[in-house]
């Protein structure tokens, strides 16, 4: 199966190692907007992937078939083709695949970012991503009650996006938007992380204190499984890479990736 991998090489030699980004669900490797390139600025050698039936990758006929773990091999091919060390960003959903592929991840792995991701128990029911995998009739039903002309749209601005965008930009990106698989949905309200027994990968926990999605309680509950604290970005939202202040949440997690390397080389 082709997947959409997008290459940028750092302008330095050598780079300061490799990025995989792995994107959330229903999107494709646009949903990174600017971070790439800003990261590839900024000596990293990045590689923007799309998960198979997402973005430009292949699958779309066959999305409703997929589980969790079939966005996990898809995953650690693309880490099977990297040379070098290399650092998994993982935003939302795809920071599931990745807990759910931590201790199976290669040597030349030699950090984690989960940003915006779900704990490892899976998704509350009870929370407005639970009720969506759930129920979204009934929740779409309750959101025209609201918003009789354009419930989709409002659904997608409330929850997933910055109020700062207008409503033009956020259509056009839910416009952009893939189907996600049933049986995904499904898993991701189900524990889909093992106990970590990889202690030699570092955890990074990031989110957005006005995340409507993975709450700031979501966060320490990840945090707490792998023995970290979260760091939580005020006034962000889930889609922080489309975020008019895309630029203070990627230098954020520049910040905290060089930390964590730093710590890493001084062992």
């Amino acid at each position: 199966m082709s997947l959409e991998r997008i290459d940028l090489k750092s302008p330095t030699e050598p780079s300061q190692g490799t990025l995989l980004l792995v994107h959330g669900a229903a999107v494709g490797a646009w949903s990174y907007g600017h971070f790439p390139a800003y990261a590839q600025r900024h000596g990293y050698d990045v590689i923007n992937m799309s998960l198979r039936g997402h973005g430009q990758s292949d699958g779309k006929e066959a999305i409703h078939s997929y589980h969790l773990h079939d966005y996990v091999i898809d995953v650690l091919s693309v880490l099977d083709s990297i040379q070098g060390p290399v650092v998994v960003i993982a935003h939302s959903m795809g920071g599931a695949v990745l807990q759910s592929a931590m201790n199976q991840l290669p040597k030349a792995v030699k950090a984690v970012v989960l940003l915006s991701s779900p704990p490892p128990s899976g998704i509350k029911r009870t929370s407005p991503l639970g009720q969506y995998y759930t129920n979204q009739i009934g929740l779409m039903r309750q959101m025209r009650k609201s918003y009789p002309k354009n419930a989709l749209s409002e659904m997608v601005g409330t929850y997933m996006f910055s109020n700062r965008l207008d409503k033009e930009t956020v259509e056009a990106f839910r416009r952009r938007f893939d189907k996600e698989s049933r049986r995904v949905n499904e898993d991701l309200l189900m524990p889909f992380s093992k106990v970590y027994t990889r202690t030699d990968i570092p955890v990074v926990v990031i989110g957005a204190s006005k995340d409507r999605l993975i709450t700031t309680e979501d966060l320490h509950m990840t945090a707490r499984h792998y023995q970290t604290t979260p760091v939580i970005l005020e006034g962000m939202s889930h889609f922080m890479m489309l975020d008019p202040d895309w630029a203070y949440a990627a230098n954020q997690i520049l910040e905290c990736l060089n930390k964590t390397i730093s710590n890493l080389r001084s062992k």
